[in-house]
């Protein structure tokens, strides 16, 4: 497994096999807290696939870039019918398969640290549910209005659409550094 600007570290076998397992139930799960606005979770998952089919062209890995290629198209046809406002909706049906498939395209190419830039939005949302979580139970209150992120940035008056649209932008950048990140 490769770690960026560190270079390959080798792992046992059962090592890996804890990382591996954690690294899917964590995309998994922080793909499907993502979803829950209009378009949030397609979007963010497309320019997180989107990277990767770019890292996979670029080292010849054709079999993971086609099928992150086929991720993207097919999650940009499903927007027509998800941007604001919603006309389709994911749900868990479409969001853990889209987390699965994302921990295990960075699983393939031996590059799941970059699922933290590429997935930027997942990895906020989730941290941002274990502090809630964290905080309820250790001091009785909340640091955010509400959790996940996204909700918690409407709660404090952002549009629905305000919020989508800036999260995207950080997707869009977290995809970029993942990109640069992985030529190191």
């Amino acid at each position: 497994m490769r770690v960026p600007f560190l270079g390959d570290v080798p792992l046992p076998w059962w090592g890996y096999l804890v990382f591996a397992a954690f690294v899917l139930v964590a995309t998994t799960s922080s793909v499907a807290i993502t979803d829950g606005l209009d378009s949030l979770a397609a979007t963010t998952c497309s320019l997180a696939f989107l990277a990767f089919w770019v890292i996979a062209a670029t080292r010849g890995d054709i079999t993971t870039a086609t099928i992150c290629a086929t991720l993207v198209g097919g999650i940009l046809a499903y927007l027509w019918f998800n941007a604001f406002p919603a006309q389709m909706w994911m749900g868990d049906a479409g969001s853990l398969p889209l987390g699965g498939l994302l921990g295990v395209t960075a699983l393939l190419l031996g590059e799941p640290f970059l699922l933290i830039p590429a997935g930027i939005v997942f990895v906020a949302n989730a941290l941002a549910d274990i502090a809630q979580v964290l905080s309820m139970k250790i001091r009785g209150r909340r640091i955010l209005r509400y959790a996940p992120l996204h909700h918690h940035f409407e709660r404090v008056g952002w549009k629905e659409t305000w919020v989508v649209q800036r999260f995207w932008i950080a997707g869009a950048v977290g995809a970029i550094v993942a990109i640069l990140a992985s030529q190191q």
